[in-house]
């Protein structure tokens, strides 16, 4: 497993790329867009809150995912700690919602979903993420 400053390091270019994609989705989109970052089978989402310059960050839960890949307590603990509610509380997913005060918290919130896909997801440090943006 790859401690977060390593994670951090090495995936720079994904988490400027998904900021630049959050300002957009932000910016651009209605009350039904959102972005889903895949990095294989585990999947974070936003869903774009213009009104309240926010989102709804979700991370997939374990209804969702191959059995090996799931979440035992320790790191559904863990998402839990960085201030997800958990499926029990939301339904299928771990969710949260983030405001956006000033053009720092996309960055953060970008790092934040890139730990939770290769720190507590555990996907191998040089999978590929993939982008799917849809703007409503």
């Amino acid at each position: 497993m790859q401690d977060a400053s390593t994670i951090l390091a090495t995936r720079a270019t994904d988490i400027t790329r998904l900021a630049g994609e959050l300002r957009n989705l932000l910016a651009k989109a209605g009350d039904n867009s959102f972005l889903v970052v895949n990095a294989g089978d585990p999947w974070v989402q936003f869903m774009a809150l213009p009104q309240r310059r926010a989102f709804t960050f979700e991370a997939v839960g374990n209804e969702y995912l191959p059995k090996k890949l799931q979440l035992d307590a320790e790191r559904s603990g863990a998402l839990a700690a960085l201030g997800f509610e958990t499926p029990e509380q939301t339904g299928v997913n771990f969710s949260m919602e983030r405001s956006i005060q000033g053009d720092d918290d996309f960055d953060t919130l970008a790092a934040l979903a890139v730990l939770v896909l290769f720190e507590i997801y555990r996907c191998p440090i040089e999978t590929p993420l993939t982008y799917e943006l849809n703007l409503e």
